[in-house]
């Protein structure tokens, strides 16, 4: 019976861990990228953060917008994730462990950029002109990608009336996620 639940509680574990450093990844790129702080989603995401991000304030302070104690959190939840999966089988690491758990986070940001600005291309055909920039999630995404979309706008002016350099920055960061998240996987096996 024990060997059955091995997997649903692996399963359980990764999910709940890794959309709390969701969470926590989107409270360091609100911060980051000085995205409004009142907005309704970005209070949704302080509250759920705020309790251990308190605690860890006290001995990790802000250097300049970058966070500090986000950073930690998030290392710390994925790490004791990968720690506890570790615990069903397979062997167990640290140096290595903490290697993924960076490898994964900065996965998890580029997917989050991916998705933020998929959905925001998409939001902008559908969408009435000017009426995604009512609602608080899609004014939020634009706050969180406008510095990733910024410099591919400035060189890649719109054609025709279309908006291209999304698909260009889309296009770059599956680069860079491919530059540099299987080279950290790497060492993370010559770790082990």
């Amino acid at each position: 019976m024990g060997q059955y639940l091995n997997e649903p509680l692996k399963f359980l574990i990764e999910v709940v861990c890794d959309f709390y450093v969701a969470v926590v990844l989107l409270r360091f790129l609100l911060r980051l990228f000085a995205a409004d702080f009142y907005n309704p989603i970005s209070q949704i995401i302080a509250r759920a953060t705020n309790p251990p991000l308190g605690l860890l304030r006290r001995v990790l302070p802000a250097v300049g917008r970058a966070d500090l104690a986000c950073i930690a959190l998030m290392l710390a939840v994925k790490y004791l994730s990968l720690f506890a999966v570790s615990m069903f089988g397979g062997g167990f690491a640290p140096a290595a462990m903490l290697v993924v758990a960076v490898a994964q986070i900065l996965q998890l940001a580029f997917n989050m950029f991916i998705f933020a600005i998929l959905i925001l291309a998409v939001l902008s055909w559908i969408a009435p002109p000017g009426g995604i920039h009512h609602h608080p999630a899609p004014q939020l995404l634009e706050q969180l990608t406008r510095p990733i979309l910024s410099p591919a706008r400035r060189v890649i002016p719109p054609m025709g009336g279309i908006d291209i350099s999304p698909m260009a920055t889309v296009i770059g960061l599956y680069f860079l996620n491919k530059l540099f998240i299987p080279p950290l996987y790497d060492l993370a096996r010559s770790l082990v």
